[in-house]
């Protein structure tokens, strides 16, 4: 999901600008997307696989590929040079991207891509149907839906002048009826307002407490919609951030949040609801460095104990559900206690592999053991028979690769992703965590939807 990086890259300072009071008026009637263009025609792109296997979207080179898995053929989709955060529709039918600072959306049937915005802090699909939802502007900020099937665009919040900063981080609510966005008024008040998909009224579901408090900060709703999830701290500060705050809970029927866990880092893959119900799968523990002190965990917002699904003296990072709910994969490296960085933190991070744990902690088992690599992210197939998982095979290189849950046995299927952005040694990402969204996304089939 396309939210930390893209967005404070593009917002940066502009949060701390002062700005009004959310508009009372908000919607207007679906009209044809004036700003959308057609940018290009591309030969066949509809590379559906077969059932229950899904489709991997990635980037190669600054160029958007798709395959179907595993023996698809691939499908190139741009020719620029300049795209990056592919994110899969519900249906697997669209392919939302960015085009440098530009909103773009390739239709994988019709071969169409088209242009919709520029510039783009932030965008995210629907769970619910092709609909996408996005926040625009160049300091005078606005938000909106596009309607792929429809063809219509609806602006949510219209932008005002002279409000600049106002709109933050955004989240669909899992039955796709609204939006939770960040609202951000300087550096004196800050909070989580809702407001209905198609347009309405504004309604503030929490107030941070800001300037006394930290921003509440998104990381999404439960699985069955019935809680919304943010982190938060006394006074959030950029260290405080990579060094884990507590993961709050709020009912969305009313009520005050909870505290999750007291210590999770600012990582959108280090907090995962299981669809449709109450649990969550969580990376908890502190310090930045992503080769210490984190384990994976378990927890139900209903009530009951977390359950710790990663072994003894292991560091779990990226966990992803089963369709079923019965397993969670991860990858996972020996712990290196409170090692700072440099050749040793190089070493341990390439012996990360692929492990998989039952929701109740029970029978974890490693899946990969090749020394030569080092294995990162991994993603269900639908019918949960099979994982696709990234490998670094060099300090900027990376292949994607099928694995075989009954077999182990592993086939490399896309031989080039990336690479990577940032530093020097991208590899090592923000001290330990690598960042996948520039250059991925895995749709796994209508099943698991």
């Amino acid at each position: 999901m396309l939210k930390r990086g893209l967005y404070f890259a593009v917002l940066g300072s502009l949060i701390l600008a002062g700005c009004g009071e959310p508009p009372a008026i908000v919607g207007t009637a679906p009209t044809p997307p004036a700003g959308a263009a057609e940018d290009a025609v591309a030969p066949g792109t509809d590379v559906d696989g077969p059932a229950g296997r899904g489709k991997v979207t990635y980037v190669q080179h600054g160029d958007l590929w798709i395959k179907a898995l595993p023996e698809g053929d691939a499908a190139q989709l741009t020719d620029d040079g300049l795209n990056s955060h592919p994110l899969w529709s519900p249906s697997g039918r669209y392919v939302a991207f960015r085009k440098d600072v530009e909103l773009m959306t390739a239709d994988t049937v019709s071969g169409i891509v088209r242009s919709w915005t520029t510039p783009v802090s932030t965008y995210l699909w629907s769970p619910e149907g092709d609909v996408l939802a996005y926040v625009a502007g160049s300091g005078i900020l606005r938000l909106a839906v596009v309607d792929m099937a429809a063809g219509t665009e609806v602006t949510l919040i219209p932008p005002e002048v002279g409000v600049l900063g106002r709109i933050g981080d955004i989240a669909w609510s899992p039955d796709g009826q609204a939006i939770v966005y960040e609202w951000y008024e300087g550096q004196e008040a800050q909070g989580l307002f809702l407001i209905p998909y198609g347009g309405g009224e504004a309604t503030e579901l929490y107030a941070s407490g800001k300037p006394e408090k930290g921003d509440a900060l998104l990381a999404g709703w439960s699985g069955d919609g019935r809680y919304l999830l943010f982190w938060q701290g006394p006074i959030v500060s950029a260290s405080q951030l990579a060094d884990g705050v507590p993961l709050y809970a709020l009912p969305a029927g009313g009520g005050a949040p909870e505290v999750v866990v007291d210590e999770v880092l600012y990582f959108d893959d280090f907090v995962v609801p299981q669809r449709g119900t109450s649990a969550l799968a969580l990376i908890e523990g502190t310090h930045r460095g992503v080769w210490t002190r984190k384990r994976l965990v378990v927890t139900d917002l209903d009530g009951g104990d977390l359950a710790v699904l990663s072994p003894e003296g292991l560091v779990a990072v990226a966990p992803a559900w089963s369709s079923d709910g019965t397993r969670v994969a991860y990858s996972a490296m020996v712990d290196l206690g409170d090692l700072v960085g440099g050749d040793s933190a190089r070493e341990g991070l390439a012996t990360r592999r692929i492990w998989v744990s039952g929701a109740d902690g029970s029978e974890p088992v490693a899946l990969t053991a090749d020394p030569a690599y080092r294995d990162e992210r991994p993603f269900w197939s639908a019918d949960g028979e099979s994982l696709l998982f990234a490998r670094m095979y060099a300090e900027d290189r990376l292949s994607l690769w099928w694995l075989d849950i009954t077999s182990r046995e592993a086939t490399r299927v896309v031989d080039d992703v990336g690479p990577l952005p940032g530093p020097a040694a991208p590899w090592f990402g923000y001290y330990g965590h690598v960042d996948w969204a520039p250059v991925l996304d895995w749709w796994p089939g209508e099943a698991s939807r």
